[in-house]
């Protein structure tokens, strides 16, 4: 009975324990708020991700305040430009959509302060049951922000059935 117990269940607490430890990260996430105007002044590190899956996003960092962003993932799917004055960094933003209607969104840091901005395309409602169908992650540790892009899991199986049909 005692063999029982110290081969199969204390292992599996263990097992159990480990995962929980390791599977919460640290930092915290930060907030957006959409917006219809941007005050975006200043020079711009300008983050443009667009992967083979069609997903596209611009992330304005402005840069001379106390946050730097980075992006997780692949290297392949965006690219970095630093340094872009303020108004070249929405233009470039804007022509990176495939779409012709854009949604702007302010990060906010604990404060309520903007730290950045995204675009990223509106989506047809009827299609997908959202015009809003990128689920970005801004995680915050130690005045550092990882932006991760996906689409959101309700409408995933949907989106790329669409996308290997071709449509």
């Amino acid at each position: 009975m005692i063999y029982a117990i110290y081969r199969y269940i204390v292992p599996t607490i263990l097992i159990l324990f480990l995962t929980v430890g390791f599977s919460c990260t640290t930092g915290k996430y930060l907030k957006t708020e959409t917006t219809g105007t941007a005050d975006v002044s200043g020079e711009i590190t300008l983050f443009l991700y667009r992967d083979v899956y069609r997903l596209e996003a611009a992330i304005l960092d402005i840069e001379g305040d106390d946050y730097t962003f980075e992006m997780t993932g692949s290297g392949h799917n965006y690219t970095v430009e630093k340094s872009v004055p303020a108004e070249l960094a929405v233009k470039k933003a804007v022509g990176l959509m495939r779409s012709q209607r854009n949604r702007l969104k302010k990060i906010l840091d604990d404060n309520g302060h903007t730290i950045g901005y995204q675009f990223s395309p509106v989506y047809g409602i009827f299609r997908y049951g959202s015009t809003d169908i990128l689920d970005v992650d801004y995680r915050i540790e130690d005045k550092k922000v990882s932006v991760t892009v996906d689409v959101k899991n309700t409408i995933r199986d949907r989106y790329y059935r669409d996308i290997f049909r071709g449509e």
